[in-house]
């Protein structure tokens, strides 16, 4: 029987192994079903023995341990003490008689002895792991190095089945058992698998170098083991399930965990020769870099040890005494290789964070100063190698990685010694600190400089463009690096301001030379040494910075002259001149005029600064220019042309005078409306419009008016309102003219998006009515010729998306006119009868929107988030609207929350069940127990109680969730009862069904009002809060 099994896998795996131009689909479904079955035998255990002895075939070999793993926990309860027992020895000795297994062969059988092991942790008749310790020990004291690695293997995959991790198998059981389990294996066996470790380490620690390769195979698996227990996730005292943000992280590794093991780890972990032990294995194994990681991480996790281990402060100071002194007597004693420099970083910042500045400030003296020594050339000299591997553009960037965490590592020090009370601290202070600082500062400023004066080696301009294409602008890429360096200036502003203010004008001086030699050879005829794109390359970064620079500097400068000074205008004017420059000399650097007109934008976007704005004549200037359409501000790019715009209409507001105002008014708004017109008037304007220079001109034009509805301000509304409402309706006639060209529709439905965004909470009753009808016309011409036009490949997918998310904009900013409404009160206007109202809109958009939607277009981020946003205000505002529009508008909805609920992030989540709460709260007062809406909701009553109690969830959610449930149990009261009345019968454990009965009366007890009111509310999700504790750790299975 059990060789005819055997023969009959044998022959699926064959099939199954096969290429697929030897099997068809149909024998290979046929095979996998014969092995599928045969996982699914009853008591397979004495034919899965006969193929592990008897099979040559690797694959069955894999299969019929998988069998064994599957069928223990299935079958538990037919199984004695004595068959699990026997089945445990055999497969551990099958593994040791049988030395030339694959390595995917002995790791699955290895983890079915793992699993053998936890299925019995909290169970009477259990394998007993005292024999498996003593079956590792006779392993790695035979001296066969393949057995030594076969007992590290079965330790590793004991703490993999044990850890509250992705490794941990799923075996049908709930989070409750593998808790229970995970703590007594705490409790019993954590630390002596580190023992073990530890003994095991030290024997081969005492070997002389360089060591065996046998011995280094061993070493390396140890030193791994060591790191899983270091990096164990302890199991707080405290019941674990009352915080499933820790727990129920069993589905994913946390790569941030300290080490805070409890108070039995005391006398393990507080030896001073243990960390002696760490430190002298990590200096033998150093220059292998896969050990030395395992190594490293390892000490890195003894810095951070923290918690009920430490007795007391006293006990805590010898530690970090006992750990700074072989830290530094390692690094005095080596040269770090690049790859220990992340790790050694990330030991400093670990203690630094850990330990409280009472700690440092116990040690001695001479060690904390040797301490922060060594932390000051790290970082210097990780800092100059950080430089380096930025001016060779390195893939690998383990030195700026380790530079990052220094400075971390100083600001988290800095920090602390802020915090700490003075009384506190006798050797720590700031003042200690200061020399240190100027070191690393010098440090940052010499590797950032080329030379004489610095290290930095000069950088070649080739490939300068694509570099421009890929690279991050150097202020976002480095600006937290550039902020610590910052704080550890302000420590010595007396040593810091002078040095930066002398390189500076060194600096310029230099480059002022340097361009007069250019300008003269280029004179005379002759070429130099730098090309003269290199050069103006470089005026435009100096250029960009020093705006920048400018905008930060004139705050401080404000902020120190104060309001109504000489010095404040005389900063505003001077600004005013650089921006101006700018825009005549490099109206051809789109970067750079993005960055110039941004300046000007923040500099007027507050109106007391705008004040100063208007009484400098170069702002008359500027509009002039504007006006006049002359070079350079006739070939200003598109986007620019906004900025400028907005800024010019801001300034607007910055007039005290009244006829000053007018006349300002005039000559900024007045052209803008007579080319708009001149253009789009033409009597061939249909026939012309598709050349080239109208399309350009419309698009100036266009961005024109989208920067002068941002610029919209109260004190100016009615004037911007009166201004863009003819030209908008002018508008929806360009979304038709140029229905086929991507850079004209976007810019057409920008503009009324900026407009509803920026006016409509400000607009009366009939203005708003204006806005609502073009609003419609708007999206009937976008839907005239986009309504049903689905996407064919990924370039037209991301053209619909800029389309398809500027429209879902401006839906959603109509609706917030119901949110927030700061227009005043108008007598006589007529209620909404026959007028177009904002959910109308809307929902007309909606309809035309979503049959162009799928799932693709939905993993776009931004446009995901807007949509969710749209449909969550429409069910808060107008729920009742659900129930009119049409039954496949309304599935298609439904069907999109259902996907939202699981498929786009906690983010989505949330707006998905805040729809359903907004729907179920209608329902509940309308009561239309016939309609489509109620029918829907009782399909989401079903999703969202299985959600919230059987699956994996993101706890954060639990308010938003359980105010959702609640609303939908009001709604379908009686399938509530009956899903509760299922599920109690789904339970076979009579204990867990007792609980889970108790669970539920408390949740839903009689004096609970089953109706949607914020007092309910509240009580539910109190209930729910502890009903989750109680019950979902033996509800949910893994």
């Amino acid at each position: 029987m059990a060789d005819s099994v055997m023969r009959e896998l044998e022959q699926a795996t064959q099939i199954v192994l096969a290429p697929p131009n030897i099997v068809t689909s149909e024998q290979r479904h046929t095979a996998e079903n014969v092995i599928l079955a045969f996982r699914k035998t009853k008591l397979p255990y004495n034919t899965c023995r006969f193929i592990l002895e008897n099979s040559k075939c690797d694959y069955v070999l894999f299969q019929a341990a998988t069998t064994i793993k599957e069928s223990v926990v299935r079958e538990w309860t037919l199984l004695s003490a004595e068959d699990i027992e026997s089945l445990r020895s055999f497969l551990l000795r099958f593994i040791t008689q049988n030395i030339s297994l694959q390595s995917y062969v002995r790791e699955q059988i290895l983890q079915t002895v793992a699993v053998i092991l936890k299925r019995g942790t909290v169970d009477t008749k259990g394998a007993n792991r005292e024999t498996l310790f003593q079956d590792v020990t006779q392993l790695i004291s035979s001296g066969n190095v393949t057995m030594q690695l076969v007992a590290c293997s079965m330790l590793t995959a004991l703490l993999n089945e044990y850890s509250s991790s992705s490794r941990t198998s799923s075996m049908g059981f709930t989070w409750e058992f593998h808790t229970r389990c995970k703590r007594a294996f705490e409790e019993n066996d954590l630390k002596r698998v580190f023992l073990f470790a530890l003994q095991v380490l030290n024997e081969i620690e005492k070997q002389p170098s360089p060591l065996p390769r046998e011995a280094t195979a061993v070493l390396n698996r140890l030193l791994s083991i060591s790191e899983h227990v270091l990096c164990w996730e302890f199991t707080p005292k405290s019941n674990i399930l009352s915080n499933f943000n820790g727990f129920f992280s069993i589905l994913q590794m946390n790569q941030n965990i300290t080490l805070k093991p409890n108070d039995t780890w005391r006398e393990t972990l507080l030896d001073k020769n243990m960390l002696q032990l760490f430190f002298r294995v990590h200096k033998k194994v150093r220059h292998n870099s896969e050990m030395s990681h395992h190594s490293v991480q390892c000490l890195s996790q003894l810095a951070s040890l923290n918690g009920p281990v430490f007795p007391n402060d006293p006990a805590r100071a010898d530690y970090l005494t006992a750990f700074i002194e072989g830290l530094l007597q390692m690094l005095a004693s080596i040269d770090l290789q690049d790859y220990e420099n992340l790790g050694i970083s990330n030991i400093f910042k670990n203690l630094v964070m850990m330990f409280p500045v009472v700690c440092f400030d116990a040690i001695p003296k001479n060690i904390f100063e040797s301490f922060i020594n060594q932390l000051t050339t790290l970082t210097c000299s990780t800092g100059k190698q950080a430089a380096m591997e930025e001016v060779l553009q390195k893939d690998d960037t383990i030195y700026m990685e380790a530079y990052e965490k220094m400075l971390e590592t100083w600001m988290e020090l800095i920090g602390n010694l802020k915090g700490a009370s003075t009384s506190d601290v006798r050797v720590v202070s700031m003042e200690f600190l200061k020399p240190h600082a100027v070191e690393v500062f010098n440090s940052y400023i010499k590797c950032h400089m080329s030379g004489p004066d610095g290290t930095r080696p000069q950088n070649s301009f080739q490939d300068e463009e694509e570099i421009d294409e890929i690279e991050q602008d150097d202020r976002d890429k480095f600006s937290d690096q550039l902020c610590s360096i910052g704080i550890l200036g302000r420590m010595v502003p007396e040593h810091s301001i002078p040095l930066l203010a002398r390189i500076i004008e060194d600096r310029v001086t230099k480059f002022q030379t340097l361009l007069a030699l250019f300008n003269n050879s280029i004179c005379r005829g002759k070429y130099w040494i730098v090309s003269k794109r290199a050069c103006q390359k470089l005026v435009l970064y100096m250029k960009t910075s020093i705006g920048w620079f400018l905008w930060q500097i004139s705050k401080a400068l404000w902020a120190a002259f104060g309001r109504d000074t000489e010095c404040a205008q005389w900063t505003v004017t001077f600004l005013l001149d650089k921006i101006l420059t700018n825009l005549n000399v490099w109206h051809t650097e789109e970067q750079l005029m993005c960055d110039t007109l941004h300046l000007l934008v923040k500099l007027l976007d507050n109106r007391t600064r705008a004040v100063y704005v208007t009484k400098c004549e170069l702002l008359w200037t500027l509009a002039k220019h504007e006006a006049s359409n002359h070079p350079p501000f006739n070939a200003f790019p598109s986007s620019c042309q906004r900025l400028l715009m907005k800024a010019l209409v801001l300034a607007g507001s910055g007039f005290t005078d009244s006829e000053l105002k007018e006349q300002y008014w005039k000559g900024v708004l007045e052209p803008v409306h007579s080319k708009f017109y001149s253009t789009v008037c033409q009597e061939n304007f249909t026939k012309i419009c598709h050349s080239v220079q109208v399309k350009g001109d419309i698009i100036n034009l266009l961005e024109s008016l989208c920067g002068i509805a941002q610029a919209t301000r109260v004190d100016n509304l009615e004037r911007i309102y009166d201004f863009l409402l003819p030209q908008l309706a002018e508008c929806v006639k360009l979304l038709d003219l140029f229905h086929n060209y991507e850079d004209v529709v976007p810019l057409a439905l920008d503009l009324i998006s900026e407009v509803v965004k920026k006016q409509l909470c400000f607009l009366g009753e009939m203005k708003s009515r204006k806005i609502y009808e073009l609003c419609l016309s708007a999206v009937q011409a976008y839907s005239k010729h986009h309504s049903g036009v689905y996407v064919r490949d990924v370039t037209e997918e991301e053209e619909r998306f800029t389309d398809i998310l500027i429209v879902m904009e401006l839906l959603t900013d109509l609706l917030s006119k119901d949110f927030i409404d700061f227009s005043d009160a108008e007598e006589g206007v007529p209620q909404n009868g026959g007028q177009v109202s904002a959910a109308d809109v809307v929902l007309y958009g909606l309809n035309t929107i979503i049959p162009a939607m799928n799932t693709d277009l939905l993993k776009f981020p931004s446009l995901c988030s807007q949509y969710f946003k749209l449909i969550a205000f429409l069910a808060e505002v107008h729920p009742d609207k659900f129930q009119e529009i049409p039954e496949e508008l309304f599935n298609s909805l439904m069907a999109s929350v259902e996907l939202g609920l699981s498929s786009y992030g906690s983010d989505i989540t949330r707006l998905c069940l805040e729809i359903l709460t907004f729907l179920a709260s209608h329902l509940f007062q309308s009561n239309p127990t016939e309609s489509k809406m109620h029918s829907s909701l009782a399909h989401f009553f079903k999703i969202v109680f299985h959600m919230l109690l059987l699956e994996t969830f993101n706890m954060d959610l639990l308010e938003t969730a359980s105010t959702a449930l609640f609303c939908l149990v009001c709604c379908h009261q009686d399938q509530y009862r009956e899903t509760v009345n299922q599920l109690l019968e789904n339970q076979t454990d009579p204990v867990f069904k007792q609980r889970l009965l108790e669970a539920f009366n408390n949740l839903t007890p009689p004096s609970l009002r089953m109706t949607i009111t914020r007092q309910s509310k509240l009580a539910f999700m109190q209930n729910f809060d502890q009903f989750m504790i109680n019950v979902r750790g033996f509800l949910c299975v893994k």
